[in-house]
């Protein structure tokens, strides 16, 4: 062969490595660059779950905090009834203008912050009922424990319930297994 088909021949094969080089590299790139675009939205979707499980967490935390804060209530009435229990009104009333002032500062928390004219009220008429030696105090007192209850439940105050109508004595049936044993055959 000539030398000039063998610079040909050289040159062709030069440039035929750098395009196949050339097209390696770049579709080698373009899968690096899928591979971390789906990487990236894989990470973005754990992200996303993190951030869910954090909001989620979030949320328990409060209902945490309420639950805290009604303990906390829970051991002031305790020591309430123990003053009264006593017989020691002054010790009682001095706890429950304690409670009161905590709830109307809102340092019990949001739940009950909201509700904190009624629950203040409760207590300023157990309040007055130990004054003036009531014994309608107590009935206060558990009134303003059964609606922090209504209050941790999301209720609103409950109304008395209405009394069902008795059924006439001939509509009632006994069941087979109430009735004695010799008159079921």
């Amino acid at each position: 062969m000539s030398k000039g088909k063998w610079v040909f021949v050289v040159a062709t094969l030069l440039v035929t490595t750098n395009m196949i080089t050339y097209g390696i590299a770049f579709f080698r790139c373009q899968d690096e660059k899928l591979a971390m675009q789906r990487e990236i939205d894989r990470l973005q979707g754990e992200v996303a779950k993190v951030r869910a499980l954090h909001d989620q967490t979030q949320k328990e935390l409060e209902k945490l905090k309420v639950w805290e804060n009604f303990i906390n209530i829970q051991h002031k009435l305790n020591a309430i009834n123990e003053a009264i229990n006593a017989l020691n009104y002054g010790i009682a009333i001095d706890h429950l203008k304690e409670l009161q002032k905590s709830i109307r500062e809102g340092c019990l928390g949001e739940a009950f912050a909201r509700n904190q004219e009624e629950l203040a009220g409760i207590l300023q008429a157990c309040i007055d009922g130990l004054k003036a030696k009531d014994e309608r105090a107590r009935i206060q007192l558990v009134k303003f424990n059964e609606r922090l209850f209504q209050i941790l439940a999301g209720m609103s105050p409950l109304k008395p319930p209405e009394q069902p109508e008795a059924l006439p004595s001939e509509e009632r049936s006994e069941s087979p297994s109430t009735q004695p044993e010799s008159d079921r055959s």
